[in-house]
């Protein structure tokens, strides 16, 4: 009977090492960067909050798996093919933002808000990522925008993460990684068209697409017709109405 016992012992044993065994080879590795929103508060309201207080989404709404790219001299990034940011946050984004909590290996970093390119509001003194945020929007490429020092956006810990992944590197036009959003946007003479002398500056970029801010200060949204030559959007606030001289500038574009 002893015999028996020791017998059944030796196989519980044995079962337990295999299964182990299994475990370990289906293990993921710990190592990630995510990105998750906010639950029901303002960008200003996460502002004035402690980071580790912060109610967020159970389910991050970018991952590392979806980062094609991050530049970490400019802080942007690329989204592989497939992957859209924007018809994710399409209604999401209000006019007072939409804030998120980066995170690496499962530790809070920093906090920083999605912004409407549509929003005359205060914009935060946090880390920002700003588009129209418009399903159908071919933009793939994005900037987080901070100014202040320290720099939340340079944590060593996101750093190491991104670099472990293979995911550093310049973004180019090379392969499947496109240019970053700072580039001259080229437009039709059908877009000018659309445009008229009723419409604020924000409604005239939802018709002409996002395009290089070369401004300081104020907006200075620089584009180029297709075929033709460059001009620019000038203004302080998305929600001012189009000025009588940049819609005639507009106007003299157009191929009679």
């Amino acid at each position: 009977m002893l015999a028996t016992i020791l017998k059944r012992c030796f196989i519980l044993s044995l079962l337990l090492f295999i299964m182990a065994g299994c475990q370990n080879d289906n293990k993921t590795t710990d190592t990630e960067v995510s990105l998750y929103l906010v639950k029901d508060l303002s960008a200003t309201e996460a502002m004035r909050a402690k980071l580790s207080d912060l109610p967020l989404e159970e389910m991050p709404i970018l991952t590392h798996k979806d980062i094609e790219r991050y530049d970490w001299q400019k802080h942007e990034f690329s989204l592989k093919a497939g992957i859209s940011l924007e018809e994710k946050l399409e209604g999401k984004v209000p006019m007072s933002g939409k804030p998120f909590v980066v995170m690496a290996d499962g530790v809070r970093i920093y906090a920083g808000s999605f912004w409407t390119y549509l929003s005359s509001q205060y914009n935060p003194d946090i880390p920002t990522i700003t588009s129209i945020w418009q399903a159908g929007s071919e933009k793939s490429s994005y900037s987080i925008q901070y100014k202040k020092q320290p720099d939340s956006r340079a944590d060593e810990r996101i750093y190491g993460s991104l670099n472990k992944l293979g995911k550093m590197g310049e973004i180019t036009k090379v392969g499947t990684v496109l240019a970053s959003e700072n580039q001259t946007k080229t437009v039709t003479q059908e877009q000018l068209k659309k445009i008229t002398p009723q419409m604020t500056y924000a409604e005239a970029i939802i018709v002409l697409g996002e395009s290089e801010d070369i401004g300081s200060g104020r907006y200075i949204m620089q584009y180029q017709v297709k075929d033709g030559e460059m001009f620019t959007l000038n203004y302080g606030s998305p929600d001012e109405t189009i000025s009588e001289e940049a819609f005639k500038q507009l106007q003299s574009l157009i191929t009679k």
